[in-house]
């Protein structure tokens, strides 16, 4: 009788030990999938990134200047952001200082200029919310 308690024990705990087994085992497998679901990601962020670059880069051949594209080529190269912005706000500026010696009666000058000084102040506070963010 006692041979048959033990063996019915035996059992059963061989029984819980394949479940305990077989539950970290598909712990494992659902890691192993968030892991590799993970790096797709990443692979599809930076392809989606690499891609708006390269589209940015093809438009702004279209209607920069030379020495605008280089740098900005070299600029994305390195992922150098700050340089980016640094770019942008000189290219604002020179907007700005343009605009002030037009003929400032023209109202469709006025729009532009406040657009122009509007687009700076946001790109000002973009760098700062950036900032803060890291």
């Amino acid at each position: 009788m006692k041979t048959q308690i033990d063996k019915k024990v035996l059992e059963e705990l061989r029984l819980l030990c394949q479940k305990i087994v077989a539950t970290e085992e598909g712990k494992n497998v659902w890691q192993l999938e968030d892991t590799r679901r993970g790096q797709v990601m990443q692979g599809v962020q930076r392809d989606l990134r690499n891609l708006k670059i390269s589209t940015a880069l093809v438009q702004l051949d279209l209607v920069a200047p030379q020495d605008i594209t280089d740098k900005v080529s070299s600029l994305t190269i390195h992922a150098d952001t700050k340089g980016l912005r640094h770019l942008i706000l000189e290219h604002v500026s020179d907007l700005e200082q343009s605009l002030s010696s037009l003929n400032r009666t023209r109202p469709d000058i006025e729009f532009i200029e406040s657009s122009v000084k509007t687009l700076s102040i946001l790109i000002e506070l973009l760098d700062a919310l950036e900032c803060s963010m890291q």
